[in-house]
């Protein structure tokens, strides 16, 4: 177990390594703005510090609630064992829902208030502001693409699944040599078929709370990308252009995190797989005829499952490699988000004589 733990947290090195390496070279639409820009009262500046202060808190208290989240799976695996890794199946959506759930809340009431501002008269531009109005095209269309990608795996491992002696359904058929029949000298003269089931395996046991608790995450993620553009603009119209930063880095990050817990539960759901679709092309390494005497022979894996489990088990970490890097990206966009906010805040206050 010590070496196996050792291998494990090598490779989740190697995986963060190449995390940071690789988020490098994701594209930002926009940096975090620094505050008002010059020639904006003391008012505007307030105003933007403000806002950019009210950003960082959101996205602190989002990702306080997620690390909530992922810690409440752990401990209710741990209290819990007969659930058989259904809490850490389902933690990135989870966590992914408690994140959502935070900017939903938040952004809904920012629609409402501005922070600390009293209300006054706002000019705007005629514009239809849409969910995807704030951010790149690829920022959508991966969140949507990966969800897609996890509903699929649901439906089609929760189709092929059967049930374990408890009747859930988490184990994925197969049909083997269970038995064989060797004559005096030794040679096998006959094969016996059997049936029977590998696990643990995504099927509906696990497939359909991943899937509900997901699909309200998105819900909840769509309702704060709303709210964002539909947020009131500044007080100061000489903020537009800060405003509209601000909105385009909101929806670069909404995605961009929803990518990332989307990516490490799709992955977790294809590895879990990657297992039992591979036991299903174990067979024994003889045919009739052979002769093996009363030797134990080894199994061996080929033929169309061993290829279909290879491939889900590469896709697997192809896609945990993409949740670091997604991961890491974000998170080096709040770290710049909160700065920015310290630095607005600090320009903003007043001078002490």
């Amino acid at each position: 177990m010590a070496v196996i733990g050792g291998v494990f947290l090598v490779v989740l090195g190697i995986f963060v390594g190449l995390g940071v390496l690789v988020s490098r070279a994701i594209p930002s639409p926009v940096e975090a703005p620094r505050g008002a820009p010059a020639g904006v009262g003391s008012a505007g500046r307030a105003e933007a510090a403000a806002a950019l202060r009210a950003d960082a808190v959101r996205h602190a208290s989002a990702v306080a609630a997620a690390v909530a989240a992922g810690a409440l799976c752990v401990a209710a695996q741990a209290a819990w064992p007969s659930l058989v890794g259904l809490p850490l199946l389902v933690a990135p959506s989870l966590m992914w829902l408690a994140w959502a759930a935070v900017h939903a809340a938040a952004s809904l009431w920012a629609t409402r208030t501005v922070h600390g501002i009293q209300p006054g008269p706002r000019s705007a531009r005629l514009e239809v502001r849409t969910a995807r109005a704030h951010g790149p095209a690829w920022a959508f269309v991966l969140p949507a693409l990966l969800g897609a990608l996890l509903a699929a795996a649901v439906l089609l491992f929760g189709a092929v699944s059967t049930p374990d002696e408890t009747g859930r359904r988490r184990q994925f058929p197969r049909v083997g040599i269970s038995a064989w029949t060797t004559d005096d000298a030794g040679f096998v003269t006959e094969l016996h078929y059997g049936t029977g089931a590998a696990g643990p395996f995504p099927g509906w046991y696990y497939g359909l709370p991943v899937l509900a608790v997901a699909a309200l995450a998105g819900v909840l993620l769509l309702m704060a990308l709303r709210a964002v553009a539909a947020r009131a603009r500044p007080l100061d119209p000489a903020l537009a252009g800060f405003d509209d930063t601000r909105r385009m880095l909101e929806g670069h990050l909404l995605a961009l995190v929803s990518a990332a817990f989307l990516a490490l539960q799709l992955a977790l759901v294809l590895l879990m797989a990657f297992g039992p679709l591979r036991r299903a092309g174990d067979r024994v390494g003889f045919e009739v005829g052979d002769r093996i005497g009363d030797a134990v022979p080894d199994f061996v894996t080929e033929g169309p499952w061993a290829v279909i489990g290879a491939a889900t088990g590469w896709a697997g970490a192809l896609l945990l490699l993409a949740a670091v890097v997604l991961g890491v990206a974000a998170l080096r966009r709040l770290a710049a988000l909160a700065r920015a906010a310290a630095g607005a805040g600090a320009a903003a206050a007043p001078a002490v004589p």
